[in-house]
């Protein structure tokens, strides 16, 4: 029997998403096709009776386990970025665990964009986040878990696949392969231990779980 829940969502379509552009840490709006994904997943949540204590985001921790705030592909159009250094390059720095896509530098056009948000105003360059996936999550998230908050987590793919590969145990390949859906409620159940009893579920219409979940089979998600 589960002793705790924990919800995760992937952010709806984004603009920049629907342009195939990499955001990193801009803040892009959504489009109107991600407007639609986030009425959907509330109605799911409402449906479903779901209310949280605490939203964790992306944008306002330190979740995303690479450096995304000194992207260098931040704004860049993906096909050409893969055109340019190969898909298998740019599958890496996409979906890797652990390796970062070349650095933000000043003269990057969005540098400032990023660097000067007022998210980040009160912090100096060397105290923007990063690399801090599993840090911020055994720090700042287990313990509300425990306390018996009622938690969602609001991210980036590569926040949720970080967490994804922490709770299921997937190996490096495995976490390369997993593209989460976006704007759909993802339940975990979990043991004391914060251990999945069951693997990951989908919260919304039968069609929309069901293509969310074959998608997810079809990558050949295995643990190690």
């Amino acid at each position: 029997m589960a002793t705790y829940k924990l919800v995760v969502i992937w952010h709806g379509e984004s603009a920049w998403n629907l342009e195939n552009r990499f955001s990193g840490w801009y803040d892009a709006d959504l489009s109107p096709a991600g407007h639609e994904e986030a009425k959907r997943r509330g109605q799911a949540l409402r449906d479903a009776s779901y209310e949280f204590d605490i939203c964790f985001s992306a944008e306002e921790s330190d979740l995303d386990p690479l450096d995304s705030a000194r992207w260098g592909l931040t704004g860049l159009n993906k096909a050409e970025t893969a055109a340019k250094h190969g898909e298998a390059q740019v599958k890496i720095w996409r979906h890797s665990y652990d390796v970062p896509p070349p650095p933000n530098k000043t003269d990057h056009p969005f540098y400032s964009n990023i660097s000067k948000n007022r998210r980040y105003a009160d912090l100096t360059e060397d105290q923007l986040p990063s690399c801090e996936a599993l840090p911020f999550w055994n720090e700042e998230i287990v313990p509300q878990i425990k306390e018996g908050k009622r938690v969602l987590i609001a991210a980036h793919g590569n926040s949720l696949r970080g967490i994804v590969k922490h709770l299921e145990g997937l190996s490096e390949e495995a976490i390369m392969e997993l593209n989460l859906p976006t704007g759909i409620p993802i339940v975990y159940e979990l043991d004391k231990n914060l251990k999945p009893i069951k693997s990951m579920q989908f919260l919304g219409d039968e069609e929309t779980v069901c293509k969310a979940s074959e998608a997810v089979v079809a990558q050949g998600k295995a643990k190690k």
